[in-house]
């Protein structure tokens, strides 16, 4: 019987309990990861031609239980987890380092003779990884060789891949032959005829979300050791192959950093005291990189403690630092006279440049409508919630909703502000990212990160809105370092161009429920501490509130109070100055508007609104232009007042404030243009 057919059986209920129990190493469980692999194969080793494939990780596990059989190793196919191009090297070969798109898995190869698959399978399950292994042609049951495939959560940018094998390498005790590490190979796949085939599949979690695993890199090149020097450095009895051990005796015995490195790398096993054999030797030179995974940091000196991620020993003389690297000097004494530039915003006061500014809301509040308002308003130069705005393209990259969500949401926005969609063409740019969401992963950014900062560039945005923080962060939300560095990343897509960062994120049910007074945040507080800006979208009963929790860049702005409209909309309900003033200014512009004097939306047109309105007598005693300003962003964002076209006395046409009450008395309806102040 195969092993598919035993699988077959399993799933249908015809195995008996010890059967269940001798099948169970090879069960492929019901929660597998659903994302596409892209697979690409290769018909030889020069690889001129490639079959590229998207296929689930449960189709390649039935590919590895029952394998296609070969009459030897040579006319094998070869098989890579990675996306490449076709751009051939000089000699025609598409399979090398500079070709590769992307990772959607890590493949890693023992050839030590030593592991047999099953204790290797162990290893994977203890630490929770997602593998499949399986032997290679030249395997036997004495001298175990085999391969073992790992499937990533996404897909991941080329440079990533190194440490996610060292991942793999670490959990597996550093066994994995120094090519696992190496970009493009690729590794026969298949059986050869009347060779001992054996293979296992290990549920668990793929390795990219798994951060706390040991990490162990291949081990740095065997140095020479100089004429004279001793090797015999291990006392009777000691043939710990852990680095700890073995280097904190050389290091007590008086020997420094090069001169470590040189016994554990370059010694002949028998040479030493008592005599080592290669595989102890193999274990020594693995464990080294867990520590210092550069040949460099020995020669600064190497402290037997493990060291931390992105540390390095510190040597006697201290670091020196390399040329270029300091951080730039501020000038101070020209403060006052040649003061700096005012920090811009694009939404008044709430949405700064340059930054990141976290909308934070329980899930099914509204902060993803809201936001979509927001783009809208900011694609078109119209007020957003009573607040002034500066114009400026918006990137809205929706890894939460589909296309036709943010499409029937889009339809009633422009239905109920009377918006032409054409307006919109060239200003407001929308990505359906919800097949591939994830940005950033506990391994670094993705090929997903990677293609929204080509977008970025292309379209170069004022805004980048990303909806949301669970779909696009895939790392523990938690661990401060990865959150700084998520938001630092998504700062620097818009920095080119002085973008504003709008990132939406959930919070838990609790922090919803108190409200106002509660952080508008879950996880670390690195998300409270990196955003510069930070809002909360709280309320019920049809009654919300913005609340402006952290400005880092201004004064906190006053809470926006929100309902909803019949159309699914939300509205600002706090209205700015006092019910007469608005009623005043509302009067007047429809004054104006039936007798020829039509207020510009631009505050720079000569008809702005305090040119027209203030020159009136009925208009209101005391009220200041910022005043003003801010009841017209209110009438507009409430719907009291509309922009349309007129055609003025030379025939062009012009954009104007009009009372929507008026509009059902005109002619002529025209949308917003794509004309703005």
């Amino acid at each position: 019987m195969t092993i598919s057919n035993e699988i077959a059986r399993e799933q249908a209920g015809e195995v008996g309990t010890a059967e269940q129990e001798e099948l169970q190493p090879h069960h492929i469980p019901a929660a597998q990861p659903a994302q596409a692999l892209a697979i690409t194969y290769y018909p030889d080793l020069p690889a001129r031609l490639q079959d590229r494939s998207a296929t689930t990780w449960a189709a390649l596990i039935q590919q590895i239980a029952a394998p296609h059989e070969y009459l030897s190793k040579q006319v094998m196919p070869l098989l890579k987890m990675a996306r490449f191009g076709d751009t051939p090297t000089a000699r025609g070969s598409l399979r090398h380092d500079g070709n590769i798109l992307a990772v959607s898995g890590i493949e890693g190869d023992y050839d030590g003779g030593k592991v047999s698959l099953e204790i290797a399978a162990g290893l994977l399950a203890l630490h929770g990884i997602e593998a499949a292994l399986y032997s290679t042609p030249s395997h036997t049951p004495q001298a175990p060789r085999w391969r073992v495939a790992c499937p990533l959560s996404c897909e991941h940018l080329p440079a990533s891949r190194r440490d996610l094998v060292a991942r793999l390498n670490g959990a597996l005790g550093g066994i994995l032959a120094p090519e696992s590490f190496t970009l493009s190979q690729a590794y026969y796949f298949g059986k050869v005829a009347g060779t001992v085939y054996e293979w296992r599949h290990v549920a668990g979690q793929c390795v990219d979300r798994l951060p706390g695993l040991p990490v162990v890199y291949p081990a740095p090149l065997p140095v020479v050791p100089a004429a004279g020097d001793s090797v015999r450095v291990f006392p009777e009895g000691m043939r710990n192959a852990t680095l700890t051990a073995a280097a904190g005796h050389m290091r007590r015995a008086g020997f420094d950093g090069p001169a470590i490195l040189t016994a554990l790398t370059g010694m002949n096993e028998k040479e030493c005291v008592p005599p080592l054999d290669s595989w102890e030797v193999e274990q020594i030179a693995a464990s080294i990189s867990r520590y210092a995974p550069e040949p460099q940091l020995w020669e600064m000196g190497f402290g037997v403690a493990p060291l931390p991620p992105g540390a390095i020993p510190i040597p006697p003389g201290g670091l020196q630092a390399p040329a270029g690297h300091r951080a730039p000097r501020v000038s101070v004494v020209d403060v006052l006279t040649s003061p700096p530039a005012p920090q811009r915003f694009y939404i008044d006061g709430i949405l700064p440049a340059g930054v990141l500014t976290l909308l934070g809301a329980h899930g099914g509040a509204g902060k993803s409508i809201l936001a979509l308002q927001a783009a809208v308003s900011l694609a078109l130069g119209r007020a957003f919630m009573g607040l002034l705005v500066e114009r400026c393209r918006v990137l809205f990259f929706s890894g939460e909703d589909p296309a036709p969500v943010v499409r029937r949401r889009l339809h009633r926005i422009c239905t109920a502000w009377f918006i032409n969609p054409h307006d919109l063409d060239g200003w407001l740019l929308v990505l359906d990212a919800t097949e591939r969401p994830v940005l950033y992963t506990a391994a670094g950014p993705t090929v997903a990160y990677a293609e929204l900062q080509e977008e970025v560039t292309a379209f170069a945005p004022g805004v980048l809105i990303v909806d949301n923080a669970s779909d696009t962060f895939d790392a523990n939300e938690i661990e401060r370092a990865r959150v700084r560095e998520f938001i630092r990343l998504l700062v620097a897509l818009g920095k080119p161009h002085d973008a504003a960062v709008l990132l939406l994120a959930h919070v838990d049910k609790a922090t919803a429920r108190a409200g106002g007074s509660a952080e508008g945040y879950s996880g670390s507080t690195a998300w409270h501490n990196s955003a510069r800006s930070r809002l909360f979208l709280t309320g019920a009963d049809g009654r919300l509130t913005l609340e402006h929790q952290k400005s880092n860049l201004g004064r906190l702005a006053d809470p926006i109070h929100l309902a909803w409209t019949p159309e699914g909309l939300l509205i600002s309900t706090g209205a700015p100055g006092n019910a007469d003033d608005r009623s005043a200014v509302l009067r007047l512009i429809a004054e104006a508007h039936e007798r020829g004097d039509h207020v510009s939306p631009s505050p720079t047109s000569p008809t702005n609104a305090w040119a027209v309105l203030s020159v009136l007598p009925d208009f209101p005693a005391g009220l200041q232009r910022k005043d003003l300003n801010r009841i017209m962003a209110s009438l507009e964002s409430a719907g009291e007042i509309m922009r349309g076209e007129i055609l003025g006395p030379n025939r062009h046409s012009k954009l104007v404030y009009r009372p929507v009450a008026l509009t059902a008395l005109t002619t002529r309806q025209l949308p917003v243009s794509a004309i703005s102040g």
